[in-house]
């Protein structure tokens, strides 16, 4: 410009900046998997990301689910946290990040925005019963032993780590449950007596649940069992079948309780175990009712495992006929006289 009386002024001159381009945002993975467990939330949980296009100083705004933080571009990076109270504010399940930030010509970035995980309840884990009464015994161990459970709060594929005495397997959550087995030569690895099973599990957040624990017995020894003398010598006579002849007998191996099946000949009565012992009896009219002659006693026991005794035998006499006797005649006419009684006189009969 120049006055009236042509005077030209120096030349003003300005620099603008031209820019319509916006910056771009991202928004990095939180807590290493985008899920915030109940350990995590202890503490501070950094939210972070990435910028192009936005100079160094220019603020992001971040909020997570309700709560709004701030962070600052530096070097085409920002970072923020929330404290461990911010992050028990939010509402368990999913939880939207969303991150903004303009350059400094005011364009806006697209909001970036993410989704993660908030989950602090720990999963419920549990173990079924064993084979079927918590007992292993020698005959279940011949095959695969199943172990089985249900959890609550594990998703599907997670993996249960079950440890049976010195062996561990691994099974899966399928639908709330999830089963594993051992083998045949895992069981018979194992010690005879008391074994623990547990099982731990953690959610996908990693929450672990509480360790599961069951107590089993495995028990692969059978019991003995043997049958004491009856009556005396084995014998039942006409006398004795008067009244209730005992049947008793000795265990190793069977518990206080367990019943033991005694058959006498055609009858069948029941004893049970007392400290190492076991006692029972027939009636008269039950001993009276076997034939005459041998007669097999067989008792059966199992133990609480359900291992049973090789069974035991025992073979008595039962004989209630009284013989019969004669005296045949003396001297060939029951008569002895002088004669005769000078030697020896024999009695006979049959």
């Amino acid at each position: 410009v120049s006055d009236q009386a042509g005077n030209p002024a120096t030349a003003a001159t300005r620099t603008v900046s031209y820019d319509r381009t916006a910056p771009s945002l991202s928004i990095g993975t939180v807590s290493g998997d985008d899920r915030i467990n109940d350990a995590e939330d202890e503490s501070a949980v950094t939210i972070a990301g990435t910028t192009s296009g936005a100079e160094d100083g220019r603020v992001v705004s971040v909020t997570v689910g309700t709560v709004t933080q701030t962070a600052t571009v530096s070097a085409g990076a920002w970072t923020t946290s929330l404290t461990s109270s911010q992050v028990k504010s939010l509402s368990e399940g999913s939880v939207t990040v969303t991150a903004n930030v303009s350059d400094q010509a005011g364009n806006p970035a697209t909001a970036a925005t993410r989704t993660v995980s908030y989950d602090r309840t720990a999963p419920s884990l549990s173990i079924g019963t064993v084979s079927g009464d918590d007992r292993i015994n020698d005959a279940e161990d011949e095959s695969a032993v199943t172990i089985a459970g249900t959890t609550s709060g594990a998703e599907d594929g997670r993996v249960v780590s079950v440890t049976v005495g010195t062996v561990t397997q691994t099974a899966t959550v399928s639908a709330g449950a999830w089963t594993t087995s051992l083998t045949s030569s895992q069981v018979k690895s194992l010690s005879e007596g008391s074994v623990t099973v547990t099982a731990n599990v953690s959610d996908q957040a990693g929450n672990p649940a509480t360790a599961a624990t069951r107590t089993v017995s495995y028990d692969r020894t059978a019991p003995s069992l043997s049958i004491g003398t009856v009556s005396g010598d084995d014998r039942i006579n006409d006398a004795e079948d008067e009244s209730a002849v005992t049947i008793a007998g000795t265990t190793s191996g069977a518990e206080d309780g367990r019943v033991v099946s005694v058959t006498v000949g055609t009858v069948t009565q029941t004893a049970t175990v007392s400290a190492g012992a076991w006692t029972t009896s027939l009636t008269s009219s039950q001993v009276k009712s076997l034939s005459e002659g041998s007669v097999t006693i067989t008792a059966s026991v199992s133990d609480q495992a359900g291992n049973p005794a090789t069974a035991a035998t025992k073979t008595i006499t039962y004989d209630k006929t009284a013989p019969t006797v004669s005296i045949g005649t003396v001297s060939t006419d029951d008569r002895i006289n002088d004669a005769e009684d000078e030697s020896a006189v024999t009695i006979a009969g049959t």
